[in-house]
């Protein structure tokens, strides 16, 4: 399986570890390359952006309703092979899902850090949430077995993933380069391949977006405790906590607790 990793250069010479960025549902490797990945270049880190198979210019698109959590835990893999350092791993809701499972597999990295992460107990929450407020298009999505018809409009985006005051351009930008997740991973992620969290010695961070719309606070937090992690919830922001508004404020909690970690 070929995957798109991409690899972009800090600013200057480092012996910091890599940083390997892991995306969510119907995002890819583009969303970490807007703000995070220049961000963090300029404090001093290599980094890389993946996109899982079935997303961005990996192939696999031809079967992307039947990929599974597993496939991805794989690419994750595949991907940190090709690193020359083992990196510190970054991941975003289903991203911070496949994340825990790594670990939980005995696999080491210098450190961990997920942002509004899928609980280990699963979706089942934003998933009825979800159902709530955009019923026809939850019908949709089941009966065609496919996340599209949650991008078909920026609304709908806005209100899932991002503050009301988010950049318009912005915002239009994100819908248009969202596409459809697997159907298989969300199934996975509801109920068909959950876990239970457990204490591991990767150094953890665990951060929340305060606005969630998707991820329920309560199963996140359980999670988190599961797992031994540091925790903070980020205020005034949203489940796409890297693009939103005050994305910055996540950014630079990251590189803080990096430092104090001396990673």
């Amino acid at each position: 399986m070929k995957l798109e990793l991409n690899y972009h250069a800090s600013v200057q010479a480092t012996s910091k570890a890599p940083l390997l960025f892991i995306h969510g549902m119907a995002h890819a490797a583009w969303c970490w390359e807007w703000k995070f990945v220049p961000f963090f270049n300029q404090a001093g880190y290599d980094c890389y952006t993946l996109s899982l198979r079935g997303h961005g210019k990996s192939e696999g698109h031809e079967k992307i309703r039947w990929h599974s959590i597993n496939d991805y835990l794989q690419d994750v893999k595949s991907a940190i092979k090709l690193i020359n350092s083992t990196p510190i791993l970054i991941g975003h809701s289903m991203g911070g899902f496949i994340i825990q499972k790594y670990l939980l597999e005995g696999k080491e990295a210098p450190a961990a850090i997920t942002l509004s992460a899928v609980p280990a107990r699963g979706m089942l929450k934003g998933s009825l949430k979800i159902a709530a407020n955009f019923p026809w298009q939850f019908l949709k999505g089941n009966l065609t077995m496919s996340t599209a018809p949650f991008s078909e409009s920026e609304d709908i985006v806005r209100t899932i993933a991002f503050s009301d005051d988010v950049d318009k351009s912005l915002l239009k930008k994100v819908k248009e380069n969202m596409e459809p997740e697997s159907y298989r991973a969300y199934l996975d992620m509801l109920l068909l391949n959950l876990h239970k969290p457990a204490y591991v010695n990767t150094p953890l961070l665990f951060l929340y977006a305060e606005n969630d719309f998707i991820v329920d606070y309560e199963g996140w937090k359980q999670t988190a405790d599961g797992f031994g992690a540091e925790q903070q919830v980020i205020p005034n922001i949203c489940h796409d906590m890297f693009l939103d508004t005050y994305w910055e404020t996540v950014a630079s909690t990251i590189k803080h607790w990096l430092s104090q970690k001396n990673l």
